[in-house]
């Protein structure tokens, strides 16, 4: 664990590459140096073989072998090759006949390997009279016989630093491979730096999209095959994230709406509870007295009997709003919605309402199009329309109420339908769709109303396909403003 976090990734790929390839350098380094001094040791035993053979034509000839050994001193004076080593024999006697350097005795044993090096024992055997010269000195060797080996001629070229720095390689060849092994460290740095920053940074990536979901993700990658392979990876995980989130949401709105749905029909529930309680107590309690007061005359029993009765008549009133509700709420779907003339709908429920007197001596009055063809169930919106009429004569302490067409569009009317009462307090505007939810609780039980008829009327402009709000009109009373679609859309 500690050796691992002594060397990071980039260290534990670049020291494997770079001894790699500054052992393949070095190696080829090396067999071009040894390449070199063969070539150059190869060029001198090939001089030494031309010394030779010229030697031996020269003599064959009959020129002077003395002249070409001054030509020789002469011409490679101040070169490895001046210090060479000349001998010429007789073939068949063996005896000195010329050179240069000193006299050779007669080879009588092979004097040098397949290379031409000489072998310091050979040379012990073949070289006397040496003035200041050691047979171990010696470096190159060769030896040629004429054609009728009449004619020897030996020449050595001794081991000194002239020599030894004629047959080493350029110091230009190590410098090249200097400048190499530089150059090849250089690019292995860069080249592991920016695959391995680019690992490091994926890797950071992956670490904390594992361990924190909320982080802000980059994509501070590369324009390489591996920085594309590493956004993707980062759009994959932005993408899962998404999706994750977008469950998340889904479960708890879902969770919500569960938890909603059962808090409403706990409320609706408990409300309901409510509301029939006081009419089935208040029913009882007649009864009970009816039923107790044996002595009670007929004019005490009759009116306790009609008490009863209203009570019972608003309890039925209340099981019809309920029934309306749940078949809003629960199957609007399904709910049968044709085309309709709202102007003649409105019309014939003006002429209901004053017929049956709801509306007391409230004067209802209306300004909609003839025309005003809209989508929507007659019975529902008869009944809405009742609904809102109904509230207005029990809470408004108005004496007129106005229904009209306010605005049309492509696919909607809008309507408005006002008292000129005295409207609700601000505070109550929000809360008057809700069930049950009464502005003067009391004074709403005594004038018979179930508390549903607002949230009826919303429940059903809404399964219309319609919207509708209420406020308080700056002249007094209340307004609401409900949409309906067009039956013929333009």
């Amino acid at each position: 664990m500690v050796l691992k976090k002594k060397f990071n990734l980039q260290s534990r790929i670049f020291i494997p590459l770079v001894t790699l390839l500054w052992v393949v350098i070095i190696l080829l380094g090396v067999v071009m140096y040894r390449h070199d001094r063969t070539t150059r040791i190869e060029m001198f035993r090939n001089q030494l073989e031309a010394f030779n053979k010229v030697l031996i034509r020269s003599y064959n000839t009959e020129k002077q072998v003395a002249d070409y050994l001054d030509f020789i001193d002469e011409y490679f004076k101040g070169t490895p090759l001046d210090d060479v080593l000349i001998g010429v024999y007789d073939g068949p006697t063996g005896e000195y006949i010329d050179g240069k350097g000193f006299e050779f005795r007669p080879p009588t044993i092979v004097d040098a390997d397949a290379d031409g090096f000489l072998n310091g024992a050979d040379l012990e055997t073949i070289v006397i009279d040496s003035v200041g010269y050691k047979p171990s000195d010696a470096f190159l060797y060769s030896t040629t016989y004429s054609n009728d080996s009449s004619i020897i001629v030996r020449t050595i070229m001794p081991s000194n630093v002239s020599i030894s720095r004629a047959v080493s390689a350029d110091m230009f060849l190590w410098v090249v491979v200097f400048v190499v092994l530089i150059c090849i460290t250089v690019i292995a740095y860069m080249t592991t730096r920016h695959i391995t920053r680019n690992i490091k940074l994926l890797h950071d990536f992956v670490e904390r999209a594992a361990n924190d979901r909320d982080f802000v993700t980059y994509s501070d990658f590369p324009d390489d095959e591996l920085g594309d392979i590493s956004r993707k990876v980062v759009h994959i995980h932005n993408a899962r994230s998404a999706a994750v989130a977008a469950r998340e949401h889904e479960h708890n709105m879902a969770l919500h709406a569960i938890e909603e749905r059962a808090k409403l029909k706990r409320q609706l529930t408990n409300n309901i509870s409510h509301e029939l309680k006081t009419p089935v107590g208040i029913v009882k309690g007649y009864l009970d007295t009816v039923i107790d007061e044996q002595d009670m005359d007929d004019n005490a029993r009759r009116h306790f009997l009609i008490k009863a009765q209203s009570q019972v008549n608003r309890l039925c009133d209340l099981l019809n709003d309920l029934s309306t509700m749940t078949r809003l709420e629960e199957s609007s779907s399904q709910v049968n919605i044709e085309p309709l003339n709202f102007s003649e709908l409105v019309a014939a429920t003006i002429d209901d309402v004053e017929a049956s007197g709801i509306a007391g001596d409230m004067h209802l009055t209306m300004s909609i199009p003839i025309d005003c063809e809209v989508m929507g169930n007659k019975s529902l919106l008869s009944g809405m329309l009742h609904n809102l009429i109904k509230n207005s004569f029990l809470y408004s302490r108005g004496s007129e109420i106005v229904i009209k067409c306010i605005d049309q569009s492509d696919h909607y009317y809008s309507f408005a339908f006002y008292d000129d009462g005295v409207g609700v307090p601000p505070e109550s505007l929000s809360h008057l769709f809700e069930r049950f939810y009464r502005v003067d609780s009391g004074r709403s039980r005594r004038n018979g109303g179930t508390g549903l008829g607002l949230p009826i009327v919303k429940s059903t402009i809404n399964a219309m396909g319609g919207t509708i709000t209420v406020s308080n009109r700056a002249e007094g009373g209340l307004q609401f403003t409900f949409t309906l679609r067009r039956a013929q859309q333009k």
